[in-house]
């Protein structure tokens, strides 16, 4: 299992980023898995990432990778989130700017993706992206509770 996981290394990625929780930290969740199907998605979702890393020349600071169920829950996470099968994070990239220049950014370069949301809610603020096979390459704006496109 630990050659599994190292596999999800990236030159800027430790897969133990993958799994970080202060919220699981804090309810004393064990966040991790074995399931093979997640671990596969959570290694793509690795290099997806990295791609990105690449092109913002910039840290990446992971605030939500995989959640086990009981974790989501705690977090109000929706049922049916990518992130409980390892095909979204959650990030924040303060060096390159706003989630709006990130997601611009993204958007711009062609990587491609799901969803790529800036999110907003209170003084919070972060990227989500999730990397699917075949993507929908859907680049969002969530502010207020609304959903906009970004222009």
């Amino acid at each position: 299992m630990t050659r599994y996981l190292e596999s999800i290394t990236t030159k800027n990625f430790h897969y133990s980023e993958f799994f970080r929780s202060s919220t699981a930290r804090q309810n004393n969740i064990d966040n991790s898995t074995r399931n093979r199907s997640v671990l596969k998605n959570l290694k793509f979702t690795a290099q997806q990432l990295q791609k990105v890393r690449d092109l913002l020349d910039k840290p990446i600071i992971i605030t939500s990778g995989f959640r086990c169920e009981y974790l989501n829950t705690l977090v109000s996470g929706s049922t049916g989130s990518y992130h409980l099968i390892g095909s979204a994070v959650d990030f924040v990239c303060p060096e390159f700017g706003e989630p709006n220049d990130v997601i611009k950014a993204i958007q711009k370069s062609g990587i491609e993706v799901d969803q790529c949301i800036a999110e907003y809610s209170g003084k919070s603020r972060w990227v989500h992206i999730s990397f699917l096979k075949q993507p929908r390459n859907k680049f969002l704006i969530y502010r207020y509770g609304k959903y906009t496109l970004l222009d």
